[in-house]
Order: C-alpha cells, then structure tokens, then sequence
C-alpha cells in the first residue's frame, strides 16, 4: 500500500480513521484523520516505508518526530504522536489539524504578499527559528510547505504561522534529491546542504529565511533554474555552491518584477545567503532584527539584565586580602553584561533601526549567550584595560578623600558675631593599602575569564548515558540539568600561566607532551593537570568544574547526539584534533577544527584533550556509590578510535593523575 492511497474510513495505526487527504508531499501524503481515543480531528502524515525500514528507524523517526516538543514556541505545530502502522510499514506523524493555506499557497506564482503581511509572517516564523536556535535545534527543510498561515483568533492578526516538521524534516527528503547527496529541498537549502559531511548549524535556516523572503515580496525563486519549466537539479546546484550572484534587486529586475524591494533588502539579502555558513547571521533572531528594520519595523532588543553596580577590582581585592581567592566568584556574578547587538559586524551597509510600524508585533530576539554578550565589549584586552582603569579610579577616589574639605561642623551653639568661624578640620581617614602583587592578581583573573568566553545553555531533560554504548555508559538514565554555562573552549596554556603566575596555582606536570608555557604552546590546552589542580584554577577566576550530566548535554545536546557535531557520522582524519600519538605531535590550538564545533558554539568537545568533570565515576543507577575517581570525557588527541570520541564516552580517572591527554574547562551557573 501506498502512503497516497488511504482511502476514507480506513483504519490506520491502530488509532486513526481515515477521513479525507490534503495533500500530497515529497514522500508521503498529509490526511484529516479521526482521533479514535479522544474523538478529536487531526492531521496525519503518513510517509514511504523507506523514512524508517527497520526497528532502529522507527525509534529514530520517533524520537526526532518530537523534536518540536523541546522548542518553546507557539508558533509550532503541535506534534500528538509519531510511530510506525504495524500492517503498512509506513511512518507517522499525528499533528493538531490547522485551518488555513500553507505559504506555497498563500504566494503563487507572481503573487507576491504586501509588505504588512510579509513583516507579520516573518515576525513569527523567526520567533520559532530562533526559539529552536537557542537550543541548538537547526531545522534544515525551511520551504514555503512547511510554514503554514493558520486562522487567528486576533483581530490584530491577519494569520498565525504555524512551522511544520521539526526533526521529520531531515527524515523526509526528496529520493531524487537524496541520490544527488542533497539533505533539503533544492530550491531552498544552503551549499552545506549539498556536500557530504557538511553541517547543517544555525546559519542553514537563516539561507532559507533569505530566499523566503525574496520569494514572498516577489512572487518568484531567486534562482533562474526554479523559472524553467523543469529544474534542471545540476543546474541549480551550481547556482547554489558556484555561480556568481547578483543581488536581489537586480534579480527581481530580470525574473520581470515591477515593484521596487524596499530599501536595504539587498544587503541583508545578500548577508543571509552567503555562501560561507560563518558569513551569515548567525542565527533565525540575528536576521530578523535587521530584517524589521528593512521592512519598516524595529525589534526589540534583548533584556538586559540589570545587575548593582560592582565594586572595582582594586576595592574587591583589599577585602579578599585574607580570605581564599574564591571570593572571585562575587566578582564574576556583578561584573555588569554589555547589551547585546544585533548589528552586522561585516561590511554591508545594514540600516539603522526603525520604529515599529503601527500594529504589527516586533519580535524580541533571545538573549544572546555570554560568549555573544562579550564579543560585544570587545577583545579580551578591552576587559584587562577596563579593569586597570577601573582600579585607577578607585586609586583617585581615595586620593580625593584625602584632600577634601570636610563638612563645617553642625551645633546647638548661637554664633557670638556675624563672622563664620570654620570649624576645626579633622584629621581625615588613612588611606587603605592594597598589595601591589593583589592587584597585579586581580588583573591576571580578568584576563583569564576573558581568555575564554562563557556560552550559555538552557539546559533540561535528556537521557544520560547510552542504552547500547559500553558497559560504563549503561544503563541511559532520565537526567534534568538547571541552566548553566560552559567555556567555549578549553582552558589554554597562556590562561593557566596567569594562574602560576598570581601564585593561585601550581605548575602543571613535568613530561614527555607535558605543554611548557611558550608562543608556540600559548592557545594549545593546558594537559599534565590533575583534577585538583582543575578545580583550582576554575575556583579562583570564579567558576567550576562542569557535571558529568552538564558535559554530556553541552556535548550532545538535548538532541542526545551521538556526536558533537550535528551530522551522525564518525569523524575523519581532518575533523577533529586526534590520531596525533604515532608523530607525538600533542594537542591541538583551541578551535582550531570548526567542523567539530557543536551547534551552541562549544569547540573541542571531542578530541584534543579529555575533559575533567567534578562528578565521581558511578553507575548511573547508584550516583552514591562512594568512589574518589572522577569522570573524564571527550577523548584526547592519542585517540584513534570514533567510539571514544561520542558524547556519552566516559572514562574513570584517579585524581591525582596528571597526564598528558588530560585537560579541563570550566563552567558557572547561570
């Protein structure tokens, strides 16, 4: 049986009664089905055996049919249930039955959709891109059939955008597109698309919200191939991944457009389908700002947080004199955060934000992660200087006391002339001292904490663990981690230098690959640490060592992958810093392999060095068992095998143990 051939009143899955088909997709078919266990109508999705063959499939399917559940958003559909009909051998997914038109219906050919209703459609499709960015989740299938303009039930809104196929997206590609290599639908996927082992991040859907956009103020495809009567698929991908191309404006004038595009189209145009993925914005909420402009609306800018105004560097350290260096944590907590910017920081001549238009919503963009919040400040030196500044004041603030006229004295007493007599002046106040060496020390944890940035997770629910990796990683376990945040990278020789140097830390090991401070050695991890020594150097610039559970959701992410990166595949010679032992060339410079980078912006997660975690090495079903080894993860640069790279590996290490493929980084609550 065919997914297109149901026929009304058929019982399917065990639960559905068949009522009538809507449409026919790229493989399967979308029907209006009776919920036989609540009564309610829904939509189903019934698509080829060849989405899930097998029983590993179907939990496959499943579990990424629910990927939707995780993204707080009401802007996307509903997902009631996913499985495979035991009788037909083909997938599903029941949704909640929308009333309205998708967006390919909505604009037909030529047709394109004022500019109010443009701005509403992509205020609230950015708001679910960006809800499902901010954990991690990239859609990968962004087309005109997966958004749906629902029926509003306000006044003020003409529709609701409703996303579709959240994670079923990646699962249902076209079958001639995938012979081709091609993970998307042509007409709408980035280049990384359409090479094999490229990741799909972010910046894959902002490419799409690009070429939506055009195709909703205009009412054609940018590409010239999309305008012959049959796509010619070599064609197009040339277009995609080589052509030279125009800008939008010019291609509007040649597809025989009239209407003009509105003034600064182009360049954010041009910004969203770059064809380098590190080139466009970065994410669904980046876009839109500048889009709203564009469009003649203004977005609202992210919370700040308000936060008391902290004490200088030089003031903190005089009452941290006598007490452990810890006290770096309150420093941490009131350092006050720079507003975030949604601004291009390429050459492009984005417009400068607008009002809102009268009526129609401005989407506020997330929060941005800390790493964002301090490139936004500016390099890691701006911060050292700032707080050498900042002492300076305080230095002037105390040289001020001392000079001041203090205030006349106030009494009872009737003055005997007409003449003031000023009071006697008191002896003022002595100065407070500051060791010279504290205040060198303050600077030097300044710069650490800047050496490294801090990115922010959401956290939440996943599963610990993997039910079919080795004996150490059984059995997977519910987990629920709070909000946190993690360095983006490890910590570096030249960062744990400063620590040495304050006399906070002690000096790494001695040995064969043991990484001595130099120039060469500056922005590789610092290994031959022990787990103490770990805690230590996280400890005085205010933070700590990650979880065991927080590693592995920071790793994998609530998508439980089973790499770093967002592509299922093992990694190869050039992905990641490892199978380095036969030369002894050691690890790696931080970040030095973008391909390994998780989609929240995290590098290195495997490979160049393990990664201590403050947690003891327990079965996951007894987390008291009482040992005093800990949990390392991530693998190291002597690794040859994918297994001890996946993010559930876990290793036992004593703590004392200081080795050459063992580093750390540190995280904070948030």
């Amino acid at each position: 049986m065919s997914p297109l051939d149901l026929r009304s009143g058929t019982l399917f899955a065990e639960d559905f009664q068949i009522v009538r088909r809507l449409g026919v997709g790229d493989s399967g078919a979308v029907y209006v089905v009776e919920h036989i266990t609540s009564g309610a109508e829904r939509a189903l999705k019934v698509v080829a055996p060849h989405v899930a063959p097998d029983e590993a499939a179907r939990m496959a399917f499943e579990r990424e049919a629910r990927v939707g559940a995780q993204i707080e958003s009401d802007h996307i559909v509903l997902v009631v249930g996913a499985g495979l009909d035991p009788k037909t051998r083909m997938a599903w997914v029941a949704m909640e039955l929308l009333d309205g038109v998708d967006l390919a219906t909505r604009v037909a050919e030529g047709s394109p959709m004022a500019l109010a209703d443009v701005a509403l459609l992509f205020t609230q499709l950015c708001e679910a891109l960006g809800a499902a960015h901010e954990v991690g989740i990239t859609h990968g299938d962004v087309k005109p059939t997966n958004v749906f303009l629902a029926k509003s039930r306000s006044a003020d809104a003409a529709f609701n955008v409703k996303v579709l196929d959240f994670g079923v997206a990646k699962l249902t590609v076209d079958p001639e597109s995938a012979a081709a290599g091609l993970r998307g639908t042509p007409l709408w996927m980035a280049p990384e698309q359409a090479t094999t082992g490229g990741a799909m991040v972010p910046a894959t859907d902002v490419w799409a919200i690009g070429l939506l956009a055009f195709w909703a103020l205009t009412g054609k495809s940018y590409w010239l191939a999309a305008s012959k009567p049959a796509i010619d698929l070599k064609s197009l991908v040339g277009e995609l991944t080589s052509d030279a191309k125009v800008s939008a404006s010019e291609r509007a004038t040649e597809l025989g457009v009239v209407a003009p595009l509105p003034e600064g189209f182009d360049a954010w145009f041009a910004r969203c389908v770059e064809r380098d993925a590190d080139g466009r914005f970065a994410n669904a909420a980046q876009a839109y700002a500048v889009l709203a402009t564009v469009l003649g609306q203004a977005s609202k800018s992210p919370e700040t947080t308000a936060v008391e105004a902290p004490k200088t560097a030089l003031e903190l350290l005089v009452r941290t004199q006598n007490r452990p260096m810890s006290d770096f944590e309150w420093f941490s907590a009131t350092a006050p955060r720079p507003a975030f910017s949604t601004a291009s920081s390429g050459p492009d001549p984005l417009p400068a934000v607008a009002q809102p238009a009268a009526g129609v919503p401005a989407f506020a963009a997330p929060r941005p992660p800390l790493e964002t919040r301090a490139k936004s400040s500016g390099s890691g030196w701006r911060v050292v200087a700032a707080m050498l500044v900042l002492a300076l004041a305080a230095a002037l603030v105390v040289l001020a006391w001392s000079r001041r006229t203090p205030p006349v004295a106030q009494t009872n007493a009737v003055p005997t002339s007409s003449a003031i007599v000023a009071a006697p002046t008191p002896t003022p106040p002595p100065a407070p001292t500051v060791d010279p060496q504290i205040a060198v020390a303050a600077a030097s944890a300044t710069a650490a904490m800047a050496d490294s940035p801090l990115v922010e997770l959401p956290g939440g629910a996943f599963m610990l663990g993997s039910s079919n990796g080795a004996a150490g990683e059984r059995p997977s376990v519910p987990s629920k981690v709070a909000a946190f945040a993690i360095e983006q990278h490890e910590v570096t020789v030249s960062a744990y230098a400063k620590c040495v140097a304050a006399g906070r830390c002690s000096a790494a090991a001695a040995g064969a690959m043991c990484l001595r401070e130099s120039d060469d050695n500056a922005r590789r991890p610092v290994n031959c640490v022990s787990f103490k020594q770990a805690a230590g150097y996280c400890g005085w610039i205010g933070r700590r060592l990650p979880t065991e559970a927080e590693w592995e959701l920071a790793a994998g992410g609530r998508m439980e992958r089973t790499y770093p990166w967002p592509r299922a595949v093992a990694p190869t010679d050039t992905d990641l810093c490892w199978r380095r032992c036969k030369t002894s060339a050691g690890p790696c410079d931080v970040g030095t392999f973008p391909r390994a980078r998780t989609p929240e912006g995290l590098d290195d997660m495997a490979g160049n060095v393990s990664e201590w975690t403050s947690s003891p090495y327990c079965p996951y079903d007894k987390p008291d068992c009482g040992a005093a080894s800990r949990v390392t993860r991530g693998g190291g640069w002597c690794d040859d095998d994918p297994n001890a790279v996946r993010t559930t590996t876990r290793e036992a290490n004593d703590p004392t143990e200081a080795s050459a493929t063992l580093g750390f980084r540190c995280a904070a609550d948030r």
